[in-house]
């Protein structure tokens, strides 16, 4: 018996056992955690503006609703399965088949983790060291504060749950009660009430086109929703948790956004905290709201390149932390010409990811994951990934009428009437073995089609979602 073997902590090709599942409040602290990011703050920004206090509010809860179909699912297949998605992609698409999908979602979220290096770096050098920071004009100390950041939270990620959980322990109380007390001093403080500052300028949005804006801003960090809830205790524990937490914390960010947008003409509780001359609690929250997404993006980024290099996952964080960080400017005033395609992608390989693998371990599981994500072919090619994907919807489309093809019931239902046919860690385990290989060509065939349609539809937002993000981001430059 070899005493000297290397036991992976973060389970990257195996299911977890029982000793590797995490306690419910240290799941549902990175769950909220994964939540806490200031692009979320932007779509709050863009619903004030258009809705009015009851709209917001009415496309919080069915843009809720959807995502909690879509994520609770996936949450509940993770920890049924203790499988991480690049996994669950294996069993569906085959070992081959599923760089795919690791290639898709690792790309993401290593280009959300660069962006989130400059969204700290840049206000920070602009409000601490007073520097004028414009797309053509970056300061080098712009830079060295992304190299210092990015040092820091690809360090967390480099060591894995254990390290994101404590992350999250930190940051999760710290953003919500500063954020909290923030937002209420900026409504007490100013001269009317939330509701009639709602009431103020053109509301010229529809709660079903607000509802995708609240479903575009998290799919795709929700599409890596079983790489965390595979250490939940069970399915039903995993499910409650993903839906309770996304849906708390996205509100939450939406309302951050909303206050600064009405109440200090921003977008992020920084500037709220900035005008409440709260500048060093400003700096923490901040920092603390993206690293509590941005380690969890690395993190999942790891997990889905070691899928496809085969090197280890910490190895793959590392290489990916290096190039979200070299990167991070650039991506900051360019993303939405990249981030546009990518992220059309991510719901469909998901969806397919696990109703495959649902079908895979019986019939009724099967049931289960397409009636909770109502998947076929042609409605995960329109889903929100084309729509919104994370704050690059163009302004055409926040005006059309959004048709989700995610269903909005709820998803607490479904998986407990599967529950006598859940599948365990070791079953899993022996149904991932037996099946995973001689299924690439089956596999790329699988999902190239709806993903080549998903992409043809992404191009015809391209250019619309490019000017609007570009809009945005000289905002952000000119803010003093």
């Amino acid at each position: 018996m070899n005493n000297n073997k290397i036991i992976d902590a973060d389970y990257t090709t195996s299911a977890v056992d029982k000793v590797g599942r995490k306690s419910n409040l240290s799941m549902f602290m990175v769950m909220l955690g994964f939540t806490f990011f200031s692009a979320s703050m932007w779509v709050g920004q863009q619903l004030a503006s258009g809705l009015d206090w009851s709209g917001f509010l009415w496309a919080m809860l069915l843009g809720g609703l959807i995502l909690a179909a879509y994520t609770g699912a996936l949450g509940w297949i993770g920890a049924e399965s203790g499988l991480t998605l690049d996994m669950l992609a294996r069993r569906s698409f085959g070992t081959k088949g599923s760089w795919l999908p690791s290639a898709m979602i690792s790309f993401t979220q290593t280009g959300w983790f660069g962006v989130g290096l400059a969204m700290f770096a840049i206000p920070v050098a602009k409000e601490f060291m007073g520097l004028e920071v414009a797309p053509d004009n970056m300061p080098l100390e712009s830079y060295l504060l992304v190299a210092i950041a990015g040092v820091l939270m690809t360090s967390t990620a480099y060591y894995g749950i254990k390290s994101l959980t404590i992350v999250s322990y930190i940051a999760v109380p710290a953003v919500a009660i500063l954020g909290t007390v923030a937002m209420i001093l900026a409504i007490r403080n100013g001269d009317t009430g939330l509701v009639e500052q709602f009431a103020k300028g053109t509301k010229d949005m529809g709660i079903i086109a607000g509802a995708g804006l609240v479903v575009g801003s998290f799919v795709s960090g929700g599409t890596a929703t079983p790489n965390f809830t595979r250490f939940a205790k069970n399915g039903k524990v995993g499910l409650i948790i993903t839906v309770v937490a996304f849906f708390l914390g996205n509100s939450l960010m939406f309302l951050f956004g909303a206050v600064s947008s009405i109440y200090a003409g921003g977008n992020d509780i920084f500037e709220v905290m900035l005008n409440l001359n709260l500048f060093y609690l400003a700096v923490l929250v901040l920092g603390l709201n993206i690293w509590t997404t941005n380690d969890n993006a690395l993190y999942t980024a790891g997990l889905g390149l070691s899928n496809i290099f085969g090197f280890p996952k910490k190895m793959m964080v590392f290489a990916s932390g290096i190039i979200g960080t070299v990167s991070a400017i650039w991506l900051y005033w360019n993303f939405c010409d990249w981030l546009t395609y990518l992220n059309a992608t991510d719901c469909a390989a998901a969806a397919f990811a696990a109703m495959q693998a649902s079908r895979r371990h019986s019939p009724s599981a099967s049931r289960t994951a397409r009636t909770a994500l109502n998947v076929s072919p042609a409605p995960v090619e329109s889903t929100d990934c084309t729509a919104g994907a994370g704050m690059t919807s163009p302004v055409e489309r926040m005006r059309q009428p959004f048709l989700p093809s995610v269903a909005t019931t709820s998803p607490g239902t479904s998986p407990s009437s599967a529950s006598s046919n859940s599948f365990g860690v070791q079953s899993a385990t022996r149904s991932f073995s037996a099946s995973a290989n001689g299924r690439a060509g089956a596999g790329l065939k699988t999902i190239l089609t709806p993903l080549s349609t998903a992409i043809s539809d992404a191009r015809r937002f391209t250019v619309s979602g490019t000017s609007l993000f570009r809009r945005r981001m000289s905002a952000v430059a000119t803010f003093s």
